[in-house]
């Protein structure tokens, strides 16, 4: 079953080094082949590391940039208030600065009750024959 994520790739690399290592006696000679893969897997450790840290410091700016944004939000909030202290509640200047005046409602007409409309098979004249 070939592995397939990178830590099981570094640890299988550095588990076939370790055995070459401690076998060196039976099988001489690999020197020219366990350098280069010691250097790829030492690289490899070193570069993993390097993106550990860059994910901590993302996750930290991140998690920094969230609560700037809820202080910017309460900071905007408390000058839209001063302005509307300032300007007053319905002034039209409040939509400048992205807020909504406040304006009266528009009452509605009331309609009068509809009329019942007459129906097909029925004339309108009871009398009528």
């Amino acid at each position: 079953m070939p592995r397939t994520t990178i830590a099981d790739l570094l640890v299988s690399w550095d588990n076939l080094l370790a055995n070459v290592k401690a076998n060196a006696g039976e099988v001489p000679d690999l020197e020219v082949y366990t350098a280069p893969l010691q250097q790829v897997l030492t690289q490899s450790k070193d570069v993993t590391a390097r993106l550990d840290a860059r994910r901590a410091l993302k996750q930290q700016d991140s998690r920094d940039r969230r609560v700037l944004l809820h202080q910017g939000v309460a900071a905007a909030a408390r000058l839209r208030a001063a302005l509307k202290a300032h300007y007053g509640l319905d002034s039209e200047r409040l939509i400048e600065y992205g807020s909504r005046p406040l304006r009266p409602r528009k009452r509605s007409k009331k309609n009068p009750a509809p009329q019942d409309p007459p129906q097909n098979g029925a004339s309108q004249n009871p009398t009528a024959p």
